[in-house]
């Protein structure tokens, strides 16, 4: 699966509608800033229609903002589980004869060699299942990193489902607070400015959610591990100064 390409094509999506609410944002305030230059030349009636005219305009252009990212991230999201989908569907043409011929041999497979097994079947969730229920029925210990895997082919995609779930929560948050009136604050500017920071945790339990980690997969964990804890550090240590 090469699940990040959705994850981009949303942050596309994310990115065009903080735009156009930054856009309108400074149409609105224009808006805003003329009708209070001219408001002393309104009767109060006057004013209070201009007022409301002004509000429903900026209020309905901010909901159409909202409704064309909802349908653009649903439409993402459908390609997104119905890959997760396939890719943990069982599949006849995934079995391979030889590893089935052996598993079904009597031969008593060592552990060893059932961990080879997975880590060459690692994109075929079919193959693993089955290996899976070799394991079980001839009750053989094996190696916590493939009783993982194992578990992970069991759930079936939810950890996937569950990260791009949480990254469309975090990155739709901005927009949230841009409906109930706070774009332009400093909360809606910092919520914005922390999309990058999604994408890449997202990316980081993606790669986490993989059915088995293979040692590059573990390098790269390690060191997004090690630049986050550099982060991290960085911004402490400047909450320190900034304090002192």
């Amino acid at each position: 699966m090469e699940l990040m390409k959705y994850i981009q094509q949303a942050k596309e999506e994310y990115i065009k509608a903080y735009e156009a609410i930054d856009k309108e944002t400074v149409r609105h305030d224009e808006d805003l800033k003329k009708y209070k230059e001219k408001s002393q030349k309104y009767t109060v009636e006057a004013a209070n229609n201009e007022w409301k005219k002004i509000n429903s305009e900026h209020s309905n252009i901010m909901q159409s903002i909202d409704a064309e990212l909802k349908a653009a991230i649903e439409k993402i999201t459908i390609e997104y589980e119905k890959e997760v989908h396939a890719f943990y569907q069982a599949k006849g043409e995934q079995i391979d004869d030889n590893d089935i011929k052996l598993l079904n041999s009597g031969l008593p497979l060592t552990e060893s060699e059932i961990a080879e097994m997975v880590a060459r079947h690692a994109d075929n969730t079919t193959m693993i299942r089955l290996i899976e229920n070799y394991v079980r029925n001839n009750k053989i210990e094996v190696r916590t990193e493939i009783k993982r895997s194992f578990a992970k082919v069991n759930k079936a995609g939810e950890p996937e489902l569950l990260a791009f779930k949480a990254f469309k929560n975090l990155a739709g948050n901005a927009v949230k607070m841009a409906l109930g009136g706070m774009a332009g604050t400093q909360s809606y500017i910092s919520c914005a400015d922390k999309l990058e920071e999604y994408v890449a945790d997202t990316e980081k339990r993606l790669k986490n959610a993989k059915v088995y980690l293979d040692e590059a997969t573990r390098a790269e964990l390690q060191e997004m591990q090690r630049q986050y804890i550099a982060k991290t550090n960085t911004y402490n240590a400047s909450s320190l100064d900034f304090w002192h």
